[in-house]
């Protein structure tokens, strides 16, 4: 989810589409935001393990 707040860009984190092959496809689209826009992003649940890519 992407939202504007005064001046900035605020992205927050709601997690991957998950099931069917057709709605994990969405996961790799483009953004309808240029990146580089944002200013902070917000992780609502991340755990250690993904954000370090450790298992």
């Amino acid at each position: 989810m992407e939202f504007t707040f005064e001046d900035r860009r605020i992205l927050v984190d709601c997690g991957l589409f998950q099931g069917s092959r057709s709605l994990e496809t969405l996961n790799y689209g483009a953004f309808a935001f240029a990146p580089d826009t944002v200013d902070p992003v917000v992780l609502t649940h991340a755990r250690a393990e993904i954000l370090l890519c450790r298992s």
